[in-house]
């Protein structure tokens, strides 16, 4: 599992997930990535790539380094970045979408899918709610009725499963 990092290529307006375990400093850099972008003004349209099979390196924030409280606000800062902005976010997908990322990828205007994408919502795994966003995020694109049974039955759901809903 190597330690994950955000890369923005203005060439192709893009931001690229590299590395699989996401840290509080693979979230505060990310952060700086989208406000520059955001304020920069230049940009109509932003494309998220790279790997989406991800997880949240916890052990960092067991530390007295870090608080799990300031991670979790600023990976909410994050998503709302994206959400709020007049630039439109796109997240490109293929294979397993999980942790971070793929509340990442949720938060994004467009998400953009190959057919083999599976979205695996692992906290449900280790008996935990998603609690970075997805429960707010999913009704709004499946329905609550089909959240519920993404979230409690189905735990992993294909992209051929949402586009049914869409």
């Amino acid at each position: 599992m190597s330690l994950a990092y955000f890369k923005f290529n203005s060439s192709t307006s893009s931001i690229e997930t590299i590395g699989s375990s996401i840290n509080f400093e693979s979230l505060k850099r990310l952060s700086k990535i989208l406000l520059d972008i955001c304020n920069s003004n230049k940009l109509k349209e932003v494309n998220i790539k790279g790997n989406f099979n991800t997880s949240f390196f916890l052990l960092d924030l067991n530390s007295n380094k870090y608080d799990l409280n300031e991670a979790l606000k600023l990976f909410q800062l994050i998503t709302k970045t994206i959400e709020n902005s007049n630039i439109t976010f796109i997240s490109k997908l293929n294979n397993l979408v999980q942790g971070p990322t793929l509340e990442l990828a949720l938060s994004c205007d467009i998400v953009r899918a190959e057919k083999n994408t599976i979205f695996k919502f692992n906290e449900v795994d280790n008996g935990l709610m998603p609690f970075f966003g997805s429960i707010q995020r999913l009704p709004r694109i499946i329905g609550y009725k089909n959240t519920l049974e993404t979230l409690v039955i189905l735990i992993n759901a294909s992209f051929m499963f949402f586009l049914l809903f869409n």
